[in-house]
């Protein structure tokens, strides 16, 4: 069947192999105006065996199952299709169908789909082209993989697991406490605790006016204080020391409900030191921050973006308001109506090698701040299968992690 990927991408189905040309490169078909095309590569291991080169289930396909394609007109083009379709469609069911292996008395059943592929590409001299991944446990979704997924299917595994690691990402204490273990750069830590009972002594204990205060178990900005000198910089109001503290109280009663792993992460609050802003034109004060999409371990792009006010909360609770229908685990929270949401301003699109798409000005980071970045996000990320880390950039130009998002709905 066609389905709607994104706006303007048109695909046939979820699943590559099931049109994967005889010879080549298989490719998901797109639209004339289309401007993404998913690219799916495959190898054979000296048997009537296709396998492909991804993380998928089954991991071995008869090619006697896929050729000779049959093709089937569909909104008036004729689309290719595998000719055992109902032999791909039980292979995805449980259990994971093996590799066969080698042995010296010919092929034998055994060994798991990750290791049997990854001695293929050992073999064949090209693991420096399709490195192995080594997930971690709860950031493998593969026990989930069928034939029918789309995308919010999948943003629904991540979203509805309930791997107990996944906090390591989510509250942002352990995250934090665990960079600071790494030796890797984040904004000075004031204060942070899961205990209410001194956040305010805390705030009037603080020798500077220039600080963040935030919950560490909420999303979307929500009671987010980025002060200086008594202005809050992501809505221009002026706010006390006491009403930070009331409002981050207040926080204690709210849950964002987006994922598991969000959800279940106990409250708190973290204070740390304000990231400068570069010079602006009354666009905004809040620092560059470089939302970097990950997969599997290895930096894709960053989106250059900054806040530059929040939207009223009528506007955040709209937001969320209907989400559930396309099939989002997300629900308006409280701090959507006291917050609102974020507006970002999107500076362009930096990718790995440091060219930059729709960018205006020059990319913040020297080449050699962009490298330390590209490590920096590369070892918060190993061992996932897609996540997003958020840096600030500081005025020097220096990279420092702010957080990190793991659900992957925008990319």
């Amino acid at each position: 069947r066609f389905v709607q990927a994104s706006p303007g991408l048109w695909q046939v189905g979820e699943e590559p192999y099931r049109f994967a040309p005889q010879l080549g490169s298989a490719f998901r078909l797109s639209c004339a105006t289309c401007v993404y095309a998913s690219f799916y590569f495959y190898m054979r291991d000296g048997t009537q065996l296709l396998l492909p080169l991804a993380p998928w289930t089954p991991c071995s396909i008869p090619l006697r199952r896929v050729f000779p394609m049959r093709w089937r007109e569909i909104a008036g083009s004729m689309v290719p299709l595998a000719v055992d379709e109902v032999w791909l469609q039980r292979s995805q069911r449980l259990p994971a169908i093996w590799m066969p292996v080698r042995a010296s008395d010919g092929l034998t059943s055994g060994g798991s789909c990750n290791a049997a592929r990854g001695r293929l590409v050992q073999e064949r001299g090209v693991s420096h082209v399709f490195p192995q991944s080594g997930l971690t446990q709860e950031f493998d979704l593969s026990p989930g993989v069928h034939h029918d997924l789309g995308l919010f299917d999948l943003m629904r595994l991540r979203e509805d697991s309930e791997e107990a690691r996944l906090h390591r990402y989510s509250d942002k204490i352990i995250f934090k406490g665990r960079l600071m273990d790494q030796g890797i750069p984040i904004p000075k830590i004031y204060h942070m605790s899961n205990d209410p009972a001194n956040w305010s002594e805390v705030l009037l204990g603080l020798n500077t006016t220039r600080f963040v205060a935030k919950p560490t178990h909420l999303a979307a900005t929500s009671y987010v204080y980025v002060m200086r000198d008594g202005v809050n910089l992501i809505n221009g109001e002026s706010v006390s020391l006491l009403e930070v503290a009331a409002g981050l109280a207040e926080s204690l009663d709210d849950q964002h409900l987006d994922d598991w792993a969000t959800e279940s992460t106990p409250p708190g609050v973290i204070i740390e030191e304000l990231i400068d802003a570069p010079p602006r034109e009354g666009q905004g004060f809040t620092p560059d921050e470089m939302k970097c999409q990950t997969f599997f371990g290895q930096l894709f792009f960053c989106e250059w973006v900054f806040v530059q006010n929040m939207t009223s909360g009528q506007d955040g609770v709209d937001r969320f308001f209907d989400a559930h229908a396309s099939g989002d685990r997300a629900l308006p929270a409280k701090g959507h109506q006291a917050s609102g949401i974020p507006n970002f301003v999107s500076k362009g699109y930096i990718f790995q090698d440091r060219t930059c798409l729709d960018c205006g000005e020059q990319v913040p980071l020297s080449e050699e701040a962009w490298a330390k970045l590209i490590r920096i996000v590369e070892t918060v990320a190993a061992g996932t299968d897609h996540i997003r880390i958020d840096v600030f950039i500081t005025p020097d130009g220096e990279p420092v992690v702010n957080e990190a998002n793991i659900s992957f709905l925008k990319i």
